[in-house]
């Protein structure tokens, strides 16, 4: 849901209600993904349950590349839809509305992916309902696909006084919902689909995709992740494009190359980790940092440089420079992890010193930014990156970024990835620290294709950064969104470099003949505002004026253009006094001790890609990891099944569980819930096979993990008592079984004492 926030709340005189100044009682969220592309409708209901009139300010977040398309307001049987104009003259409009008694209400940008909603003239007693839409690439990850909608807002570090920041509470009696329903439509079958944090209703599932819902609603204390992934024959590629009213044509092209397994060598290499150590990281953010870096630590390689920084105030590192990997060094690097400053955020000198410290001129430096991202701006540091980049010493250089926590900047964390030509990801709370550092290392070990050049012939295309795209990693896509100003078809073809080798491939694309998600263009100008709003170099006047010409044309919300809509007929109320609608609390790590995959996770990076296209063809490449491309239509939606060999081939695979092991003295009426509360998480577990069949076709056979559940309903332990799979692959299904038990939350009612409980699984591909 939107997560709404305010100023400190000072109930009206004459106000009073157990359930706070102004319910916003429930929201309920929609969302359909067709080409890894979600269009998101979303409608917020509020009851005014005084006996006077108000208006209403909240504040809430969107997912950072969110493109707000649309905005209307209902009362009763009465609907008034919103027109975009400059942001100067929606708030003229909202204002003279509201002091004129009519209902009216005005979307807002405050800030990269914070949004205000005013809704004005709300009579004693009246239910509204605010409707927006909205248009987002879901996160694309090493096979794994992950729908994000955020619900919390926290403050940041030097956002200035005149931006609101949110309470981080909300009234006593409030018990504010959110449900959500989403439909994905793969055009073949699923491998699996979960949510790590929240139980979910699979409403339909077959050969095309699938629709679940949550099982319960939810408490708005964070994101709602929802993940899958897909059974394909091999690597698949998409094109989908739309033409707009005016007869222009924008296209969305995704290559997404296969997961494999890490390089047993690769170039020299210094990885930089950099913790931040500011107020907002106290407590267990600071421990998942911690955590993450001495899983990092873990899987350096025999005597491979390494270096700690840490900035708050100021910014300080372990090392003079990197020193190789030694149970000296290493040790060492844990005892300086101890220390916690918990001053400001000055993100940009902490970058400063991970690029600036001395070292091997050779080696490949990593840097990975750890932090929850509460500092707003990052402009200086952008522009810091781009210098970097043109020296000899910097060029082969890459700055990743994590983010900690339930509600992250997203904006900062993708601009330093982006800047940085790495990858952003974030770390939420209920996954596992070993994924997400396994992860990290998945992509620093292979770049599958580097020192992109995409050469778009006389398609004529045009966008931002379709020509010279950052690197493709392992498991990631190469998604580019162009409008096209030349013919209607042509070929796409992509330059780079895999496995230290030039290779080419050749995309035959026809606009007239790909499905059509006319999302794409809101896409394409979506990206466009954020390279404006991300330049370095383009000055304050110049970004404005094109921001506003942009954002106008394409019926985007924007710093500079907001949604009004105005009732001018009957209805509405001259509000006696305005009220600021309360959020609640990000809710914190869930932290267990015993061992790092107990606690946050995250898949992060945005992209899009992974499905059909009806593009056909051929092409090919000297590496063999790029082999062509082709397709067949599909009925479902209007795109096709992309083929060629883009990669590896992956099968689907099935999990056939077995009885669970109870108890003796377990009641009937408890093993029968918690048989039915377990088998809600098998989508879950079903993944863990999945990935790991990616890479290898023919992995299958037996696990068993004993678990303990707590009275409390909180699994307290698990493990592996057998595992028939091969050594290789099936110990990281192994491991991957037991995070996803150990971050169970079971209803704590079926149970009067600890339980220990032994799960079975069978698992098999099917070719």
């Amino acid at each position: 849901m939107f997560a709404l926030v305010a100023v400190a709340l000072a109930s009206p005189v004459g106000l009073s209600s157990s359930a706070g100044d102004l319910v916003l009682t429930h929201t309920d969220v929609s969302a359909e993904v067709v080409a890894d592309v979600a269009v998101v409708d979303v409608v917020q209901t509020f009851e005014n349950p005084f006996d006077i009139a108000v208006d209403a300010t909240y504040v809430f977040p969107l997912p950072e590349d969110a493109a707000v398309r649309d905005m209307s307001v209902s009362c009763g049987d009465r609907t008034i839809r919103s027109e975009l104009v400059s942001a100067e003259e929606a708030r003229e409009r909202y204002e003279a509305a509201r002091a004129d008694g009519r209902r009216a209400a005005l979307t807002s940008l405050q800030r990269a992916n914070v949004f205000t909603q005013d809704v004005a003239g709300l009579c004693p007693g009246e239910t509204v309902h605010v409707w927006l839409q909205y248009v987002v690439t879901v996160d694309v990850d090493a096979g794994v696909h992950t729908f994000v909608f955020p619900t919390t807002v926290e403050e940041r570090y030097g956002a200035g006084p005149d931006l609101e920041m949110p309470p981080l509470t909300m009234p006593d009696g409030v018990t504010r919902r959110v449900s959500l329903r989403l439909q994905v439509h793969a055009g073949g079958p699923l491998g699996g689909i979960w949510s790590d944090a929240h139980d979910l209703s699979i409403l339909a599932e077959d050969g095309l995709g699938a629709e679940v819902a949550l099982l319960d609603d939810a408490v708005p204390d964070g994101d709602i992740a929802i993940a899958w992934t897909e059974v394909v024959d091999r690597t698949k590629a998409v094109v989908v494009g739309t033409e707009d009213a005016y007869g222009d044509r924008y296209v969305s092209l995704s290559l997404v190359p296969p997961a494999m397994a890490p390089a047993e060598e690769g170039p020299p290499r210094e990885l930089v980790f950099v913790l931040d150590s500011s107020c907002s990281m106290a407590g267990e953010e600071w421990g998942a940092a911690k955590a993450v870096v001495e899983e990092a630590l873990a899987n350096l390689r025999p005597g491979e440089a390494f270096n700690l920084v840490r900035f708050s105030d100021a910014a300080d590192r372990a090392f003079d420079r990197p020193l190789p990997a030694s149970p000296g060094t290493v040790a060492k690097a844990r005892a300086w992890m101890d220390h916690f400053d918990g001053g400001g955020s000055e993100m940009l000198q902490g970058m400063r010193e991970a690029l600036s410290m001395p070292g091997d001129p050779d080696a490949l430096r990593l840097v990975l930014m750890v932090t929850d991202g509460h500092v707003d701006g990052g402009r200086q540091m952008y522009r810091d990156l781009a210098a970097h980049f043109t020296t000899r010493e910097g060029r082969n250089d890459r700055v990743f970024s994590l983010g900690i926590g339930a509600a992250t900047n997203d904006e900062l964390l993708d601009g330093l990835a982006l800047h940085g030509r790495g990858l952003s990801s974030v770390l939420r709370p209920g996954m596992a620290v070993d994924e997400e550092v396994g992860r990290f290392y998945r992509r620093i070990d292979q770049p599958v294709l580097t020192d992109i050049e995409v050469d778009w012939g006389g398609l004529g295309a045009t966008g931002a950064g379709i020509t010279h795209p950052r690197d493709v990693f392992a498991g990631q896509p190469l998604h580019l969104v162009a409008r096209l100003e030349g013919e209607p078809f042509g070929e796409v073809v992509v330059r780079g470099r895999a496995a230290g080798q030039p290779v080419t491939l050749r995309v035959p694309v026809d606009v007239r003949e790909v499905g059509e998600v006319d999302a794409v263009e809101a896409l394409w100008a979506r990206r466009q505002l954020a390279a404006l709003e991300a330049d370095p170099w383009l000055a304050a006047f110049e970004r404005d004026e094109e921001v506003l010409a942009l954002a106008l044309a394409h019926g985007l919300v924007s710093r500079k253009t907001s949604l009004v809509a105005v009732d001018d007929g009957p209805g509405g109320c001259v509000a006696d006094t305005s009220l600021d609608v309360p959020t609640g609390s990000p809710r914190g790590s869930t932290w267990v001790p015993g061992g790092v995959a107990h606690g946050l996770g995250g898949l992060g990076t945005k992209g899009l890609g992974s499905r059909g296209s009806a593009f056909g063809g051929g092409g090919g490449s000297a590496s063999g990891l790029l082999r062509g491309l082709g397709g067949s239509p599909s009925a479902k939606k209007g795109y096709g099944v992309g083929g060629g060999a883009f990669g590896t081939r992956s099968v689907a695979g099935q999990m056939r569980p077995g009885t669970p092991e109870w108890p003796e003295e377990l009641a009937d009426e408890s093993r029968t819930a918690l048989h039915r509360m377990m088998a809600l998480k098998h989508h879950q577990i079903r993944y863990c096979y999945q990935r790991e069949l990616v890479k290898r076709p023919l992995l299958g056979g037996k696990v068993r993990v004993r678990f303990v559940i707590g009275s409390d309903g909180v699994v307290t332990d698990a493990e592996v008592v057998e595992n028939t799979m091969s050594t290789e692959g099936g110990a990281s299904v192994g491991s991957c079984i037991v995070g996803r038990f150990r971050r169970m939350r079971l209803d704590a009612s079926v149970l009067s004492e600890d339980a220990t409980v032994t799960w079975s699984g069978q698992f098999e591909p099917q070719n």
